[in-house]
This record gives structure tokens, C-alpha cells and sequence, in this order.
């Protein structure tokens, strides 16, 4: 549907693997923090935690996303 707005997510999870669907169009950064976690950071600009997708500051939409994950991995799937 319809994305009238930025979003953020706080996501949380202990244990186990997580997929995201992204759309390609937005401006997605994600902020990772844990002990154990995996993220597959190609093509992604890194500052510390912080993970943003190339052209995220002219995105007309940004998503916003906190992980905390204590043991396991991030995929990305993106949609268009």
C-alpha cells in the first residue's frame, strides 16, 4: 500500500534470524546492536552501528530501524 510517511521500528530478538523486506526506493538506516550478530553490510555506508543505503538523505521516504539482537543474523530482501 500507500507509505505516507517515515517510519522507525525498534525491533528486538534474542536468538534465531531475521529477514527484512525493504523497499529499494527508501532511505533505510539501521542501527545494530548485539552480541552474536551477523549483518550483511555490502553496499551499505557504515558510521559506527549505524548502517545507511546509498542516497538515504535525498530518499523521499526513510525507515529508521534499531536491532537488537543477542545471537544471530540479518538478511535483507529487497522489494521494488
Amino acid at each position: 500500500g500507500a507509505w505516507p510517511a517515515d517510519a522507525a521500528l525498534d525491533l528486538r530478538m534474542a536468538v534465531g534470524a531475521l529477514t527484512l523486506r525493504l523497499p529499494r526506493s527508501a532511505g533505510v538506516r539501521l542501527t545494530v546492536t548485539g552480541f552474536l550478530s551477523s549483518f550483511p553490510a555490502a553496499g551499505w555506508t557504515r558510521r559506527g552501528s549505524e548502517y545507511t543505503t546509498p542516497g538515504y538523505a535525498a530518499a523521499a521516504r526513510h525507515l529508521d530501524i534499531a536491532l537488537t539482537s543477542s545471537v544471530g543474523g540479518v538478511t535483507i530482501e529487497w522489494t521494488d
